[in-house]
């Protein structure tokens, strides 16, 4: 008898139980009621069982790909396939991560088949890590296809590091490599370390987001420059750069799972796709749990605003409202694409029922309505029922920023739009967040 089916008979033989019970306590007049519940129970039991066989299948896929992984691993691989690798390594690591949290322990033969293979996948990325030292002479020159589609070619390990966005240099944080840092911008202001090195001169400041001063980027002599695809300037500076022989390369920040993207083309870039890797894998397990966690919320109207007076909205096609919608929310602004500025009759209009302000105070955005809507803002369900919040400094970007540390910022976002998932109410949080509440991703 195969383990699958003897998992199936254990577990009709503990809902049986579980049916049987409540006849014995309840009178006789209950037993109508109870064969109802019965058979809404034997149902369930039969979906259950199906989704087993589906994780038990999914388990054994992933094993396969495991097995070929390790083959090609074996076999000599260049620059490109370790990219690739390390890519697909990841995802499996996600990918059982929240097959095992799902599991749980109804199935306990499933279950310690996870964990082997989590163990495997760690002997993967020990082993990728061991190749990328044994080879790490082969790994230049490389090619890094960027989020343009260009190619971009990196002649050896660059040791002198540019970040042209506060979000790539969180990316070398995670990456270990801010100690190749050279310039960033000046808005940066995490890690606090880094922020403190901007200070004291010891990084360079290269001049604001939107407008890095190339002058100042030439006079640092880089071996490598880090932008994002979607900042006009960023894209001049590459073209500049280039035609100079200094490689630069564009990230993508569109989606959420551009961040993966990211700190994978910017592991190859830097030469440490071991722990591009783990970083992703991690990042990506945790935004799976929080969707996990999420399917049977009732999907309020979420809106995210960063700027007023004029009102600035992340509208679609942002990593914030792909975010929303992955916490189990409608993004308010859907309508809108991108970062985009809305009227103040507008924001009545798409009546949101969470308003959360990023580095704005709510008595600010209060006043700015009662000043340019006047009474008919309360009316508003978010304002009716007092849910809005502002997450103030030093939380401040954990929202507005498309690096790993977005996961954290999404876990803050469902905590304070389903609170009850972390057994929380709403009266639990404060309408301004400056701390981090103690909690931890969910579990499924």
């Amino acid at each position: 008898m195969s383990s699958i089916t003897m998992n199936k008979l254990a577990l009709a033989a503990i809902i049986i139980a579980l049916i049987t019970l409540p006849i014995s306590l309840y009178s006789i007049t209950q037993i109508n009621k109870t064969t109802s519940d019965i058979q809404q129970q034997l149902n369930n039991m039969n979906q259950q069982l199906g989704n087993l066989d589906q994780l038990a299948q999914q388990v054994n896929t992933l094993a396969d790909q495991i097995n070929t992984i390790n083959q090609q691993l074996e076999n000599s691989p260049t620059a490109d396939d370790l990219y690739q690798l390390a890519d697909e390594i990841s995802s499996i690591k996600a990918s059982l991560t929240v097959l095992n949290q799902t599991l749980a322990k109804s199935n306990e033969t499933t279950r310690q088949q996870i964990e082997s293979l989590l163990e495997q996948i760690q002997t993967l990325q020990e082993k990728l890590q061991s190749l990328q030292s044994q080879v790490e002479s082969l790994l230049y020159p490389t090619t890094v296809v960027d989020a343009t589609g260009d190619e971009v070619i990196i002649p050896a390990k660059p040791e002198r590091i540019v970040a042209l966005a506060p979000s790539i240099v969180e990316i070398l944080y995670y990456l270990n490599a801010t100690d190749r840092l050279v310039g960033a911008t000046s808005y940066t202001d995490w890690p606090p370390e880094v922020a403190q090195a901007l200070q004291n001169g010891t990084i360079t400041d290269v001049g604001g987001f939107f407008t890095p001063n190339i002058e100042t980027i030439l006079s640092l002599q880089p071996d490598l420059v880090i932008g994002l695809d979607n900042v006009p300037s960023h894209s001049q500076i590459k073209e500049i750069l280039s035609a100079r022989g200094i490689p630069m390369i564009l990230l993508p920040q569109s989606t959420i799972y551009d961040v993966k993207t990211s700190i994978l083309l910017t592991g190859k870039a830097i030469g440490d796709l071991a722990k591009a890797s783990q970083v992703a894998a991690d990042f990506e397990s945790k935004i799976l749990t929080l969707k996990l966690a999420a399917e049977n919320v009732e999907p309020l109207r979420v809106g995210i605003i960063v700027w007023i007076n004029p009102i600035f909205v992340a509208g679609n096609g942002t990593f914030q409202a792909a975010g929303i919608e992955q916490i189990g929310a409608v993004n308010a602004f859907a309508n809108y694409t991108g970062w985009a500025s809305i009227s103040p009759e507008d924001l009545l209009s798409a009546s949101p029922d969470v308003i959360i302000l990023t580095g704005i105070s709510v008595d600010s955005f209060l006043s700015y309505l009662n000043e340019t809507l006047g009474p008919d803002y309360t009316s508003i369900p978010a304002i009716q029922e007092g849910r809005v919040y502002c997450i103030q400094y030093p939380l401040t970007n954990l929202l507005n920023r498309p690096s790993p540390r977005l996961a954290d910022g999404l876990l803050l976002l469902q905590y304070i739009v389903y609170p009850e998932l972390y057994n929380a109410t709403s009266a639990d949080i404060p309408n301004c967040i400056t701390e981090f509440p103690p909690i931890s991703f969910p579990t499924p």
